[in-house]
Protein backbone atom coordinates (compact mmCIF):
# COMPACT_ATOMS: atom_id res chain seq x y z
CA UNK A 1 0.00 0.00 0.00
CA UNK A 2 3.06 2.26 0.16
CA UNK A 3 2.71 2.64 -3.61
CA UNK A 4 -1.07 2.29 -3.49
CA UNK A 5 -1.69 6.03 -3.68
CA UNK A 6 1.21 6.94 -5.91
CA UNK A 7 -0.44 7.55 -9.27
CA UNK A 8 -0.25 10.28 -11.85
CA UNK A 9 -2.54 13.29 -11.23
CA UNK A 10 -5.12 14.52 -13.70
CA UNK A 11 -4.22 17.57 -15.75
CA UNK A 12 -7.26 19.68 -16.59
CA UNK A 13 -7.56 23.46 -16.81
CA UNK A 14 -11.36 23.35 -16.24
CA UNK A 15 -10.75 23.50 -12.46
CA UNK A 16 -9.04 26.89 -12.74
CA UNK A 17 -11.72 28.93 -10.97
CA UNK A 18 -12.01 26.50 -8.05
CA UNK A 19 -8.25 26.32 -7.64
CA UNK A 20 -8.21 30.10 -7.51
CA UNK A 21 -10.90 30.03 -4.82
CA UNK A 22 -8.92 27.44 -2.88
CA UNK A 23 -5.84 29.67 -3.00
CA UNK A 24 -7.87 32.34 -1.21
CA UNK A 25 -9.39 29.95 1.35
CA UNK A 26 -5.98 28.44 2.09
CA UNK A 27 -5.34 31.50 4.23
CA UNK A 28 -7.63 29.86 6.77
CA UNK A 29 -5.43 26.76 7.08
CA UNK A 30 -3.21 26.19 10.08
CA UNK A 31 0.52 26.55 9.77
CA UNK A 32 3.11 24.97 12.03
CA UNK A 33 3.79 28.44 13.46
CA UNK A 34 0.13 28.99 14.40
CA UNK A 35 -0.19 25.50 15.83
CA UNK A 36 2.98 25.97 17.84
CA UNK A 37 1.65 29.23 19.32
CA UNK A 38 -1.56 27.48 20.32
CA UNK A 39 0.32 24.60 21.94
CA UNK A 40 2.45 27.00 23.97
CA UNK A 41 -0.55 29.08 25.09
CA UNK A 42 -0.90 29.02 28.86
CA UNK A 43 -4.69 29.00 28.81
CA UNK A 44 -7.73 28.44 26.59
CA UNK A 45 -8.19 32.19 26.35
CA UNK A 46 -4.65 32.65 24.98
CA UNK A 47 -5.14 29.81 22.50
CA UNK A 48 -8.37 31.38 21.23
CA UNK A 49 -6.58 34.71 20.76
CA UNK A 50 -4.23 32.91 18.35
CA UNK A 51 -7.22 31.44 16.48
CA UNK A 52 -8.84 34.88 16.23
CA UNK A 53 -5.97 35.99 13.98
CA UNK A 54 -6.66 33.30 11.38
CA UNK A 55 -8.47 34.66 8.27
CA UNK A 56 -12.04 33.44 7.68
CA UNK A 57 -11.94 31.37 10.87
CA UNK A 58 -10.92 33.93 13.49
CA UNK A 59 -13.98 36.14 13.10
CA UNK A 60 -16.19 33.24 14.23
CA UNK A 61 -14.28 33.14 17.51
CA UNK A 62 -14.84 36.81 18.32
CA UNK A 63 -16.89 37.28 21.50
CA UNK A 64 -17.26 33.51 21.81
CA UNK A 65 -18.21 32.10 25.19
CA UNK A 66 -15.60 29.62 26.37
CA UNK A 67 -17.95 26.67 26.65
CA UNK A 68 -17.02 23.32 25.12
CA UNK A 69 -20.30 23.11 23.21
CA UNK A 70 -19.76 26.54 21.66
CA UNK A 71 -16.18 25.74 20.69
CA UNK A 72 -17.18 22.52 18.95
CA UNK A 73 -20.12 24.10 17.18
CA UNK A 74 -18.04 27.04 15.94
CA UNK A 75 -15.46 24.66 14.49
CA UNK A 76 -18.17 22.56 12.81
CA UNK A 77 -19.89 25.63 11.37
CA UNK A 78 -16.64 26.92 9.88
CA UNK A 79 -15.81 23.50 8.43
CA UNK A 80 -19.28 23.09 6.96
CA UNK A 81 -19.11 26.58 5.45
CA UNK A 82 -15.82 25.73 3.69
CA UNK A 83 -17.16 22.44 2.33
CA UNK A 84 -20.32 24.17 1.09
CA UNK A 85 -18.26 26.89 -0.56
CA UNK A 86 -16.57 24.27 -2.74
CA UNK A 87 -19.70 22.14 -3.19
CA UNK A 88 -21.70 25.16 -4.42
CA UNK A 89 -19.76 25.06 -7.70
CA UNK A 90 -20.64 22.40 -10.28
CA UNK A 91 -17.16 20.90 -10.52
CA UNK A 92 -16.65 21.10 -6.78
CA UNK A 93 -19.79 19.17 -5.82
CA UNK A 94 -18.31 15.74 -6.57
CA UNK A 95 -15.02 16.68 -4.90
CA UNK A 96 -16.84 17.75 -1.74
CA UNK A 97 -19.20 14.75 -1.57
CA UNK A 98 -16.80 12.84 0.70
CA UNK A 99 -17.05 15.61 3.29
CA UNK A 100 -20.71 16.50 2.73
CA UNK A 101 -21.75 12.90 3.28
CA UNK A 102 -19.53 12.75 6.36
CA UNK A 103 -21.48 15.66 7.87
CA UNK A 104 -24.76 13.97 6.98
CA UNK A 105 -23.88 10.67 8.60
CA UNK A 106 -22.39 12.28 11.70
CA UNK A 107 -25.53 14.35 12.18
CA UNK A 108 -27.71 11.33 11.47
CA UNK A 109 -25.93 9.44 14.25
CA UNK A 110 -26.61 12.32 16.63
CA UNK A 111 -30.26 12.51 15.63
CA UNK A 112 -30.83 8.78 16.03
CA UNK A 113 -28.99 8.59 19.36
CA UNK A 114 -31.04 11.49 20.68
CA UNK A 115 -34.24 9.74 19.60
CA UNK A 116 -33.23 6.49 21.30
CA UNK A 117 -32.32 8.40 24.46
CA UNK A 118 -35.66 10.26 24.27
CA UNK A 119 -33.96 13.64 24.00
CA UNK A 120 -34.56 16.60 21.70
CA UNK A 121 -31.90 18.33 19.64
CA UNK A 122 -32.48 22.04 20.09
CA UNK A 123 -30.01 23.50 17.58
CA UNK A 124 -29.95 22.81 13.81
CA UNK A 125 -27.72 19.97 12.66
CA UNK A 126 -24.95 20.27 10.08
CA UNK A 127 -25.51 18.61 6.73
CA UNK A 128 -27.60 18.79 3.58
CA UNK A 129 -30.49 16.54 4.66
CA UNK A 130 -33.94 17.82 5.55
CA UNK A 131 -33.76 17.07 9.23
CA UNK A 132 -37.45 17.63 9.91
CA UNK A 133 -38.23 14.82 7.47
CA UNK A 134 -35.52 12.61 8.97
CA UNK A 135 -36.99 13.08 12.43
CA UNK A 136 -40.51 12.29 11.23
CA UNK A 137 -39.23 9.13 9.57
CA UNK A 138 -37.35 8.08 12.71
CA UNK A 139 -40.53 8.62 14.71
CA UNK A 140 -42.32 6.19 12.40
CA UNK A 141 -44.45 8.63 10.42
CA UNK A 142 -45.88 6.71 7.48
CA UNK A 143 -45.07 7.79 3.94
CA UNK A 144 -42.22 10.16 4.86
CA UNK A 145 -39.54 10.31 2.17
CA UNK A 146 -35.90 9.86 3.14
CA UNK A 147 -33.29 9.40 0.38
CA UNK A 148 -31.02 6.40 0.17
CA UNK A 149 -28.65 5.36 1.65
CA UNK A 150 -29.89 7.21 4.75
CA UNK A 151 -33.27 5.46 4.82
CA UNK A 152 -31.73 1.99 4.86
CA UNK A 153 -29.05 3.09 7.34
CA UNK A 154 -31.70 4.31 9.81
CA UNK A 155 -33.79 1.16 9.48
CA UNK A 156 -30.84 -1.19 9.92
CA UNK A 157 -29.34 0.81 12.79
CA UNK A 158 -32.60 0.78 14.73
CA UNK A 159 -33.06 -2.95 14.14
CA UNK A 160 -29.54 -3.70 15.32
CA UNK A 161 -30.00 -1.50 18.38
CA UNK A 162 -33.11 -3.48 19.31
CA UNK A 163 -31.17 -6.72 18.89
CA UNK A 164 -28.16 -5.75 21.02
CA UNK A 165 -29.52 -2.91 23.21
CA UNK A 166 -26.18 -1.21 22.57
CA UNK A 167 -25.98 2.35 21.26
CA UNK A 168 -22.69 1.49 19.53
CA UNK A 169 -24.76 -0.53 17.07
CA UNK A 170 -25.90 2.80 15.62
CA UNK A 171 -22.26 3.85 15.16
CA UNK A 172 -21.29 0.62 13.41
CA UNK A 173 -24.18 0.61 10.97
CA UNK A 174 -23.87 4.31 10.10
CA UNK A 175 -20.13 3.97 9.57
CA UNK A 176 -20.61 0.92 7.34
CA UNK A 177 -23.15 2.73 5.15
CA UNK A 178 -20.84 5.73 4.92
CA UNK A 179 -17.85 3.57 3.93
CA UNK A 180 -20.03 1.71 1.43
CA UNK A 181 -20.81 5.04 -0.25
CA UNK A 182 -17.10 5.79 -0.43
CA UNK A 183 -16.54 2.48 -2.20
CA UNK A 184 -19.12 3.62 -4.74
CA UNK A 185 -17.21 6.88 -5.18
CA UNK A 186 -14.08 4.76 -5.64
CA UNK A 187 -15.63 2.66 -8.40
CA UNK A 188 -17.18 5.66 -10.14
CA UNK A 189 -14.36 8.22 -9.96
CA UNK A 190 -12.36 8.84 -13.12
CA UNK A 191 -9.51 10.50 -11.24
CA UNK A 192 -6.95 7.89 -10.15
CA UNK A 193 -5.46 9.95 -7.32
CA UNK A 194 -8.78 10.57 -5.59
CA UNK A 195 -10.15 7.17 -6.58
CA UNK A 196 -7.33 5.27 -4.89
CA UNK A 197 -7.43 7.64 -1.92
CA UNK A 198 -11.08 6.66 -1.31
CA UNK A 199 -10.16 2.98 -1.16
CA UNK A 200 -7.22 3.69 1.13
CA UNK A 201 -9.49 5.67 3.45
CA UNK A 202 -12.04 2.84 3.62
CA UNK A 203 -9.43 0.17 4.34
CA UNK A 204 -7.63 2.26 6.95
CA UNK A 205 -10.95 3.13 8.61
CA UNK A 206 -11.79 -0.58 8.90
CA UNK A 207 -8.39 -1.27 10.44
CA UNK A 208 -8.91 1.46 13.01
CA UNK A 209 -12.40 0.36 14.00
CA UNK A 210 -11.29 -3.27 14.25
CA UNK A 211 -8.67 -2.32 16.83
CA UNK A 212 -11.11 -0.07 18.69
CA UNK A 213 -13.58 -2.94 18.94
CA UNK A 214 -10.74 -5.16 20.07
CA UNK A 215 -9.92 -2.76 22.93
CA UNK A 216 -13.58 -2.78 23.91
CA UNK A 217 -13.55 -6.60 23.84
CA UNK A 218 -16.58 -6.72 21.58
CA UNK A 219 -17.85 -10.07 20.38
CA UNK A 220 -17.06 -10.94 16.80
CA UNK A 221 -20.67 -11.18 15.61
CA UNK A 222 -21.28 -7.64 16.86
CA UNK A 223 -18.02 -6.29 15.39
CA UNK A 224 -18.76 -7.72 11.93
CA UNK A 225 -21.70 -5.33 11.57
CA UNK A 226 -19.29 -2.70 10.27
CA UNK A 227 -17.27 -4.85 7.90
CA UNK A 228 -17.93 -4.63 4.17
CA UNK A 229 -16.25 -6.52 1.39
CA UNK A 230 -13.48 -4.71 -0.46
CA UNK A 231 -10.60 -5.56 -2.74
CA UNK A 232 -7.88 -5.05 -0.16
CA UNK A 233 -8.84 -6.20 3.34
CA UNK A 234 -10.21 -9.73 3.78
CA UNK A 235 -12.88 -10.50 6.35
CA UNK A 236 -10.56 -13.15 7.83
CA UNK A 237 -7.93 -10.48 8.52
CA UNK A 238 -10.55 -8.19 10.05
CA UNK A 239 -11.65 -11.00 12.37
CA UNK A 240 -8.06 -11.64 13.46
CA UNK A 241 -7.63 -7.98 14.34
CA UNK A 242 -10.78 -8.01 16.48
CA UNK A 243 -10.34 -11.29 18.33
CA UNK A 244 -6.91 -12.78 17.51
CA UNK A 245 -3.85 -12.78 19.74
CA UNK A 246 -1.88 -9.51 20.04
CA UNK A 247 0.99 -11.08 18.08
CA UNK A 248 -1.29 -11.46 15.07
CA UNK A 249 -2.00 -7.73 14.73
CA UNK A 250 1.44 -6.69 13.37
CA UNK A 251 1.35 -9.79 11.15
CA UNK A 252 -1.86 -8.60 9.50
CA UNK A 253 -0.53 -5.07 9.07
CA UNK A 254 2.70 -6.46 7.67
CA UNK A 255 0.88 -8.67 5.15
CA UNK A 256 -0.96 -5.57 3.94
CA UNK A 257 2.26 -3.58 3.64
CA UNK A 258 1.09 -1.24 6.42
CA UNK A 259 3.37 -2.14 9.33
CA UNK A 260 4.87 1.36 9.16
CA UNK A 261 1.56 2.77 10.45
CA UNK A 262 1.97 1.01 13.80
CA UNK A 263 3.84 3.05 16.43
CA UNK A 264 5.95 -0.06 17.02
CA UNK A 265 6.12 -2.06 13.78
CA UNK A 266 7.03 -5.43 15.30
CA UNK A 267 4.66 -5.37 18.25
CA UNK A 268 1.17 -4.40 19.33
CA UNK A 269 -0.29 -3.39 22.69
CA UNK A 270 -3.96 -3.43 23.64
CA UNK A 271 -3.65 0.13 24.85
CA UNK A 272 -5.66 3.28 23.96
CA UNK A 273 -2.47 5.35 23.64
CA UNK A 274 -1.06 2.89 21.10
CA UNK A 275 -4.25 3.11 19.04
CA UNK A 276 -4.31 6.92 19.25
CA UNK A 277 -0.74 7.05 17.93
CA UNK A 278 -1.64 4.72 15.07
CA UNK A 279 -4.68 6.81 14.12
CA UNK A 280 -2.50 9.92 14.03
CA UNK A 281 -0.06 8.04 11.75
CA UNK A 282 -2.94 7.11 9.44
CA UNK A 283 -4.17 10.69 9.14
CA UNK A 284 -0.63 11.86 8.39
CA UNK A 285 -0.22 9.10 5.80
CA UNK A 286 -3.41 10.10 3.99
CA UNK A 287 -2.33 13.75 4.03
CA UNK A 288 1.16 12.87 2.82
CA UNK A 289 -0.19 11.64 -0.50
CA UNK A 290 -2.14 14.83 -1.10
CA UNK A 291 0.60 17.29 -0.16
CA UNK A 292 2.48 17.05 -3.50
CA UNK A 293 -0.59 18.40 -5.30
CA UNK A 294 -1.04 21.55 -3.21
CA UNK A 295 1.06 23.60 -5.61
CA UNK A 296 -0.45 22.09 -8.77
CA UNK A 297 -2.32 24.64 -10.88
CA UNK A 298 -4.53 22.22 -12.85
CA UNK A 299 -6.82 19.30 -12.08
CA UNK A 300 -8.99 18.42 -9.07
CA UNK A 301 -6.23 17.21 -6.72
CA UNK A 302 -5.35 20.54 -5.03
CA UNK A 303 -9.05 21.15 -4.33
CA UNK A 304 -9.57 17.76 -2.72
CA UNK A 305 -6.26 18.08 -0.87
CA UNK A 306 -7.33 21.43 0.57
CA UNK A 307 -10.63 19.98 1.79
CA UNK A 308 -8.90 17.11 3.57
CA UNK A 309 -6.33 19.51 5.01
CA UNK A 310 -9.20 21.60 6.37
CA UNK A 311 -10.74 18.47 7.97
CA UNK A 312 -7.44 17.73 9.73
CA UNK A 313 -7.13 21.37 10.78
CA UNK A 314 -10.52 21.14 12.48
CA UNK A 315 -9.35 17.97 14.22
CA UNK A 316 -6.16 19.72 15.38
CA UNK A 317 -8.06 22.77 16.59
CA UNK A 318 -10.48 20.58 18.51
CA UNK A 319 -7.60 18.62 20.11
CA UNK A 320 -5.78 21.75 21.23
CA UNK A 321 -8.79 23.82 22.33
CA UNK A 322 -10.40 20.94 24.20
CA UNK A 323 -7.01 20.16 25.71
CA UNK A 324 -6.62 23.75 26.93
CA UNK A 325 -10.20 23.67 28.22
CA UNK A 326 -9.40 20.64 30.38
CA UNK A 327 -5.91 21.86 31.29
CA UNK A 328 -3.95 19.08 29.57
CA UNK A 329 -0.16 19.62 29.43
CA UNK A 330 1.54 20.70 26.21
CA UNK A 331 3.45 17.44 25.72
CA UNK A 332 0.21 15.41 25.81
CA UNK A 333 -1.42 17.63 23.16
CA UNK A 334 1.70 17.68 21.00
CA UNK A 335 1.58 13.89 20.76
CA UNK A 336 -2.00 13.98 19.47
CA UNK A 337 -1.85 16.60 16.73
CA UNK A 338 -1.64 15.85 13.02
CA UNK A 339 0.74 17.36 10.47
CA UNK A 340 -0.07 20.64 8.75
CA UNK A 341 -0.74 20.83 5.02
CA UNK A 342 1.78 23.64 4.76
CA UNK A 343 4.98 23.36 6.77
Amino acid sequence: MKTFLQVRPERSSKYGYLIGRVRVLEKSLLSEKILESMLKAESLEQAIRVVQEIPYLGEKFQALEYRLEDLNRTLNEHHFWVVNEIASHKLGESLAQFFTMQFNFLSLKLQLKAFLAKKNIEKPLMGTLQWSRILRFINGEAGEFVPEPYRSAIQEAMALYEEYSNIQAVELVMDRFYLAELLKFYSESSNKVIRNWYLAYVVLSLLQVALRLRLQQRKLDFAMNIFLENSFLKSSDFKVLVTGSPEKVPEVFGSLGLAFLLPEEDSYRDDPAFLADMERNIDNYLLEHLKPYRIVSTGPEPIFGFLFAKALDIKNLRIVLQGKYFGLPENVLRRKIRECYYE
